[in-house]
């Protein structure tokens, strides 16, 4: 049964030409894990510099894969919820997600 499948895998023209098509998912992997680990490294010192970083990928991802625009409302919950003067915090957040 198992050769059987490996044979039926191997001579269908449906799996080879979708073999050959390039994807997007790893870019966007990426820029989501990116951008991740860099409001995580925000989080501990508090500096705005990881912040900006964070949306200046978040502002190029939606060039590379659209789904990594989801991550917009998590960041904006965890910036609002963790600092009390989260008004001083937007400016960079903002400024990297524009200039993205």
């Amino acid at each position: 049964a198992g050769a059987l499948a490996g044979l039926a895998l191997a001579i269908s023209p449906v799996f080879w030409s979708q073999s050959v098509i390039a994807e997007v998912s790893t870019a966007g992997t990426a820029f989501s894990a990116g951008i991740l680990v860099l409001v995580l490294a925000w989080e501990r010192p508090r500096r705005a510099g990881p912040l900006f970083w964070a949306g200046l990928l978040g502002g190029m991802s939606p060039g590379v894969h659209g789904t990594v625009g989801l991550l917009a409302p998590a960041v904006a919950l965890l910036i609002g919820v963790s600092k009390p003067d989260w008004r001083r915090i937007w400016k960079p957040a903002l400024g990297g997600a524009l200039l993205g």
